[in-house]
């Protein structure tokens, strides 16, 4: 069984990782990320999927079209290079790193790898925001839930880039995305559309 035992630092609240928290402001939409891998939509395209890392904790599964060299690479031991993330090998060893870091719940880790629950992360002044999950409501407004809430209809929000979130948000509203392909693959489509992506 493949074990990422390398993210436990990034998993983890406090210690080494919390301590050398990097300056995301220092740039703008950008992340400090590592490759989790390739994965093939229903359809066959081919998307690139990442972890961000803000420093501080785990924050979620992200598409992110970004190359970007990674910075701190002494702070990863190593690469997961999967071709496909819902493998149950990859499922599996990931929920039982999850589960034995403890961030966030197990069960949320798992309904997101196993593709019920798309996941974004806030971005506030180009820099990663940990712990900010939001959906939608009945109503449509977007509110904040806790980790371990899982329901669908997560959308991004986008600092800096008012006309990109509208769209999303327009697009999105009402919508309930059946897995998280559809998520990646409208995210990249409306990412890629960004001034932010050139």
């Amino acid at each position: 069984m493949l074990r990422l035992s390398f993210l436990l630092p990034l998993l983890t609240l406090g210690g080494a990782a919390a301590a050398q928290a990097p300056d995301t402001a220092s740039y703008p939409y950008r992340f400090y990320h590592f490759s989790l891998g390739t994965l093939t939509t229903a359809d066959g395209e081919t998307q690139q999927l990442y972890l961000p890392y803000d420093g501080l904790s785990f924050t979620g599964l992200m598409p992110y079209f970004d190359q970007q060299p990674l910075r701190h690479k002494d702070q990863l031991q190593k690469f997961m290079s999967v071709s496909h993330i819902h493998s149950v090998a990859a499922r599996q060893a990931y929920y039982e790193t999850v589960l034995e870091a403890g961030q966030p719940s197990p069960r949320m880790a798992r309904r997101v790898l196993d593709g019920a629950v798309p996941v974004f992360i806030w971005v506030r002044n180009g820099a990663v925001v940990p712990n900010r999950w939001y959906v939608r409501d009945a109503t449509g407004d977007l509110v904040q839930v806790k980790a371990d809430t899982y329901r669908v209809q997560v959308v991004p929000l986008l600092a800096g880039q008012p006309a990109l979130a509208d769209s999303v948000q327009r697009d999105l509203k009402g919508y309930r995305f059946a897995n998280l392909y559809q998520v990646m693959r409208r995210y990249n489509q409306l990412a890629a559309q960004s001034p932010a992506a050139r």
